[in-house]
């Protein structure tokens, strides 16, 4: 099991405000984690702007989704 925690930099964004989401993936044990791959939908009528190296962004089904390949996580890491 992964502990996934996202925030956002402003808790009510107005049109036209840049907000930025920070993802953290952290693998609390007691094994591996093998091919970590984390995919978030954006927020409809958000347009992605970039990410992290190893995410990319699609629109899957028409919803702007970010997936992040995060390979192997070790026990406790982030």
């Amino acid at each position: 099991d992964l502990d996934v925690t996202k925030t956002a930099s402003v808790e009510l964004a107005v049109v036209g405000q840049q907000v930025e989401y920070t993802i953290e993936v952290r693998n609390p044990g007691p094994s591996i984690a093998k091919n970590v791959v984390l995919t978030d939908r954006l927020p409809e009528g958000t347009e992605f702007v970039s990410a992290s190296t190893g995410c990319t962004a699609a629109a899957v089904a028409g919803i702007e989704t970010v997936m992040c390949d995060l390979g192997n996580l070790e026990v406790n890491q982030s």
